[in-house]
């Protein structure tokens, strides 16, 4: 649990008469727990008469777009001016799910000398605390979204409406990955049924979510399994490599191949998978693991990544070919 005095002292600011100036934001290549979470507290921060921006380092996936108050969004890399003078301008800056501002590096300069109090809500491992006025971290709980609903609860229940409701599902539904990860606590679940009581269509968000691929997205899962996976049988280990060449070949655009790791995680003896994917900039690794599996390690030790146990992550600015290198290294030194 959290430090009930961090709550406290946000409830204490925000609850006041006084209107702010804040800024809600989250780390790039935004997932349902990025999204969910910063809406959702920025909703609810508008509910109290402040005046709240939500801005989003890049591209939000298309199977998030129907979320509630995106339309009210503003995208960095479309706007960095826009975004420069809020930042500037602000009273607080709230970051959820990104536990250090370097993280999104080209947002990092706008920050960088900002004079808002800041605020960091996570459940990722090892914030910077340096970097935070206020820091509400738990690595325990299933996600941020989690984290944001027990401090809206905290502070004003009767304000979490259904549109608050649905993003605070989004991202606790998204990040256990449908409850395949963690969740052996009954809090997630308690929270599901209170957010159910608001009037939320679990078979609807899940469709939204779940069963809205395009033709081409759904084309490169299946040459990403038939075409691209490799085993290695003696490790219990999958993974798949992409090229900017292939993705494009399937007109990629964000969230296209999020959910491809964890798909060999089905296969019987499959303990460990991978995906490793050529960006215009970099190489994206992503990483996931069964329970007694710690892919966070390998992340952060070869990679200079993080997350968590189970689900994990790093940007390498080398080649395709080396990164492969260096995983199938790290899988041989750690197996």
């Amino acid at each position: 649990m959290n430090d009930i005095s961090n709550f406290f002292q946000l409830k204490t600011i925000f609850m006041s008469q006084q209107s702010y100036k804040i800024i809600v934001t989250t780390h790039k290549n935004p997932d349902g727990d990025a999204l969910g979470s910063s809406i959702a507290i920025s909703r609810f921060l508008r509910k109290l008469g402040h005046q709240v921006s939500l801005v989003i380092p890049d591209a939000i996936p298309s199977f998030y777009k129907w979320m509630p108050d995106l339309d009210r969004a503003i995208i960095f890399d479309d706007d960095n001016a826009l975004c420069f003078g809020l930042f500037s301008d602000a009273d607080y800056l709230i970051a959820t799910d990104l536990n250090s501002l370097s993280r999104n590096m080209s947002m990092s300069v706008s920050t960088n000398n900002i004079k808002a109090f800041r605020i960091c809500i996570d459940h990722h491992l090892d914030p910077p605390q340096n970097e935070w006025n206020i820091l509400i971290s738990d690595n325990k709980v299933s996600s941020t979204s989690e984290i944001v609903y027990d401090l809206l609860t905290y502070m004003e229940p009767g304000l979490i409406d259904k549109q608050i409701a649905e993003c605070i599902y989004t991202g606790i539904y998204t990040d256990t990955n449908k409850f395949f990860h963690c969740c052996n606590c009954p809090h997630p679940y308690e929270i599901m049924a209170e957010l159910i009581k608001k009037g939320i269509n679990v078979h609807e968000i899940n469709n939204l979510i779940y069963n809205s691929y395009t033709y081409d997205r759904f084309r490169l899962l299946g040459y990403s399994i038939y075409e691209k996976l490799k085993f290695l049988e003696n490790k219990g280990v999958a993974y798949i490599k992409l090229t900017q060449k292939e993705l494009q070949e399937f007109n990629y655009h964000p969230g296209y191949t999020e959910g491809i790791v964890s798909m060999p995680l089905s296969i019987e003896n499959v303990n460990i998978s991978a995906l490793i994917s050529e960006r215009k900039d970099r190489i994206k690794i992503s990483l996931r693991s069964k329970a007694a599996y710690d892919v966070r390690y390998l992340a952060q030790r070869y990679f200079n990544g993080g997350g968590h146990k189970n689900a994990s992550g790093a940007d390498f600015y080398g080649s395709l070919d080396e990164a492969e290198k260096i995983f199938l290294k790290a899988i041989e030194e750690y197996l």
